[in-house]
């Protein structure tokens, strides 16, 4: 073989092999970054998961409380809408389910859902009740839930 071409021969193996190698680095990292974001999302969803609880947690004992004492008028706006918008978006979790979060924690929120709708509506003070009781067990399960999710 002439000098000219395993020169030739040389340069195109290493231009093949920089190529491979460059090939799958990309891939490797795309997959990476596509992991971490995987991850991030969940941690978010999760951080506002657990924020939505402990509202509703807070929201219902304030409630729960004020009726203990026989105060029958309602809180402040802030917090009537601070519970409010904690409900409204615990709902929707509970509705989207396990897209994000893992089956055991679209468990536990479809639980505590279910367990508000038993309490019959008539009966106020029992659901504010059950609802401060079940929300802080619920934090108790989705902080264990969520860490085993995320490897943390």
């Amino acid at each position: 073989m002439e000098k000219w071409q395993e020169i030739a021969l040389t340069a195109f193996v290493a231009a093949i092999a920089s190529t491979m190698g460059a090939f799958i680095t990309v891939r490797l990292a795309l997959g990476r970054f596509r992991s971490e974001r995987w991850w991030e999302r969940k941690a978010e969803a999760y951080s506002r998961i657990v924020d939505c609880v402990y509202q509703v947690h807070a929201y219902s004992s304030r409630v729960n409380s004020r009726l203990e004492r026989g105060i029958l008028d309602s809180l402040d706006d802030a917090s009537e809408a601070a519970g409010s918008a904690a409900i409204d978006e615990l709902n929707r979790s509970t509705s989207i389910g396990a897209f994000i979060v893992s089956e055991d924690v679209a468990r536990i929120l479809e639980d505590f859902h279910s367990k508000l709708k038993s309490v019959p509506d008539e009966n106020i003070g029992g659901y504010f009740d059950t609802m401060a009781a079940e929300s802080a067990d619920v934090l108790k399960k989705l902080r264990v839930a969520a860490k085993r999710d995320l490897g943390v």
